[in-house]
């Protein structure tokens, strides 16, 4: 970017408001999740990607909120400073050297199945909500440029499995623990053919629990930190022991 470049750029309230008139159709994105709330009927709108006129898609400032949720639970922004010793020998005898993970842009094309002008604007509008041209005069180091890296520490390959995992963990934990139609969907493509898996010592990955088997047991168990709720749990089970509320249930690790 110019150095030279003074202006700040609009205020995150402004690029907010320029956001609003900006819109995605369907049409533009691969993502199931994507497209199925792009379904909702809508006025007809001109689709800042590919141009088309569509009464089928989402704003932009709606999209730019999923894929922040996306980067900021499954992604962490790479360093600055040579994280290897590839990277310390490049910047040596190079004098730069490729940031670890992958660009932004990219990140969001491949996430929401898009093409690079939306994915381009998406960074776009982050970028300004964060007050990115004032952190740069300022000498901070922004978030959301397109060219910044990002590195995947647990991440989904689509925003319809994030989706799809972050209700399943929400019905986990306040909801039905047992034999729910979409949690065995989820769980039946997640594990897919887990047992034919090997570690790298060869051996299974799974450990097969049924009566007659090296472990024929399990057991569930809720943690009370007091006498009076331990009370309570065992005079009425039924009531006590069903999915926690929603104040002492516990986010899995």
């Amino acid at each position: 970017m110019n150095d030279s470049f003074v202006d700040p750029g609009p205020s995150p309230a402004r690029a907010e408001d320029a956001s609003a008139s900006l819109w995605v159709c369907s049409a533009c994105m691969g993502d199931a999740y994507l497209r199925t709330r792009a379904e909702a009927a809508k006025p007809p709108r001109t689709c800042l990607g590919c141009r088309q006129v569509d009464m089928h898609g989402v704003e932009l400032a709606w999209l730019a909120d999923e894929v922040k949720g996306v980067l900021e639970e499954y992604f962490r922004l790479a360093s600055s400073e040579p994280e290897t010793v590839e990277q310390w020998i490049s910047l040596r005898e190079e004098g730069y050297f490729e940031p670890s993970g992958e660009a932004l842009v990219d990140i969001v094309a491949n996430l929401v199945e898009c093409d690079p002008v939306t994915a381009d604007a998406v960074c776009d509008l982050l970028h300004e909500r964060e007050g990115g041209h004032r952190m740069i005069r300022q000498g901070d180091e922004p978030r959301y440029l397109a060219g910044c890296h990002y590195v995947a520490v647990n991440t989904f390959s689509n925003l319809a499995q994030y989706v799809a995992f972050q209700r399943f963990e929400q019905r986990l934990r306040y909801q039905a623990r047992y034999f729910h139609p979409d949690s065995r969907a989820l769980l039946a493509s997640v594990f897919k053919d887990v047992h034919t898996l090997l570690t790298r010592d060869g051996g299974a990955v799974t450990v097969q629990v049924s009566p007659g088997s090296a472990f024929s047991q399990l057991y569930r168990a809720r943690v009370f930190q007091s006498a009076e709720p331990l009370k309570r749990a065992l005079i009425a089970p039924d009531r006590e022991l069903g999915p926690p509320p929603a104040a002492i249930a516990r986010r899995a690790a």
